[in-house]
């Protein structure tokens, strides 16, 4: 199995900012769940694999907390809403998942240092775009609008220590983290 954890944050509000109800967390958990079962089944085709999910586990954290849960380094993919939705998802991997995913779709072992297989790069790029651009087309189902995400900004991270995409943020922001669990 392997984590993937979706993120919403807040727009530069410190965590006392917000509240996150039980209702939320149902509501958030069933947006999640629709985006990630789609995006789930999007990857399932493209590897000609099974994939499961687990149900969505919804939580308010900020970046300080945040950051000392994710592997490192890390594989970070960004995408940005740019119609029927505001703000943008990110999607961490473990680097070796994402050596595994990129070694099944390009038939070949993709080497440890990741960060510079262009190769390996791009057929991540086009699985995090498929599986994102289901995700959306779920989404636009569920709210009855057209979401319109931008393309997949992909790269090896090492997200602690003020680097990488938190490297815009306090530690004190409020981050929504919908976390799944996903077997291949």
């Amino acid at each position: 199995g392997w984590p993937v954890r979706l993120l919403a944050y807040g727009k530069g509000k410190p965590m006392n900012r917000y509240e996150i109800t039980d209702q939320h967390r149902d509501i958030l958990g069933e947006i999640g769940n629709i985006a990630m079962g789609s995006a789930a089944t999007a990857l399932s085709q493209i590897l000609q694999e099974e994939v499961l999910i687990t149900t969505p586990d919804v939580e308010l954290v900020n970046l300080a907390e945040l950051e000392e849960q994710f592997p490192i380094p890390c594989l970070v993919c960004e995408i940005n809403y740019v119609a029927g939705l505001t703000g943008s998802n990110i999607l961490i991997l473990k680097q070796e998942d994402a050596r595994l995913i990129a070694s099944l779709m390009i038939g070949e072992e993709v080497s440890e240092d990741l960060e510079n297989d262009e190769l390996a790069l791009s057929a991540l790029g086009e699985a995090m775009n498929q599986m994102m651009g289901s995700a959306a087309t779920a989404m636009s189902q569920f709210f009855s609008t057209r979401v319109v995400i931008s393309p997949p900004a992909v790269q090896v991270n090492m997200v602690r220590g003020g680097s990488g995409f938190f490297a815009n943020f306090s530690s004190d922001h409020s981050v929504v983290r919908i976390r799944f669990e996903m077997t291949i």
